[in-house]
């Protein structure tokens, strides 16, 4: 998580720019191989890349004529924060996308780890599907 996180801290001060579809989709996650440095065996080391960057766009514009003429509300619902799921829909902004790596992180966390939740399947479909 740390890997999308720079990635996204980068774009928002480098490039700019905010993602606008953070999601369990948008983040590839691809092993390395690398070397223990105390006993010099290979082992994996897991980095992630943030992509689809089609949604993205500019902020902190001045003018507001030069930005790409995009719904407010794009990205993959389930992982949207809450400010983005109500009536008035708004401009996503840095809290919002973050908000949308908490909700990857408990997908994954839920889905791919070993937990004490009786139902993950279930539980999945009830916090994700059910809005």
């Amino acid at each position: 998580m740390l890997t999308f996180c720079t990635a996204h801290r980068d774009a928002v001060t480098k490039a700019n720019v905010v993602h606008r579809d953070v999601s369990s989709g948008n983040i590839l996650i691809l092993p390395k191989v690398v070397h223990n440095k105390k006993t010099g065996r290979p082992c994996f080391a897991w980095k992630g890349l943030l992509a689809d960057w089609e949604l993205s766009k500019p902020i902190h514009e001045a003018e507001p004529l030069l930005r790409p003429r995009q719904p407010p509300r794009t990205g993959t619902w389930q992982f949207l924060s809450v400010g983005m799921l109500t009536q008035n829909p708004k401009t996503v902004e840095i809290p919002d996308e973050l908000e949308s790596y908490l909700h990857v992180l408990l997908y994954f966390s839920v889905r791919y780890l070993e937990s004490n939740c009786k139902d993950p399947a279930a539980f999945i479909e009830s916090y994700f599907d059910s809005y």
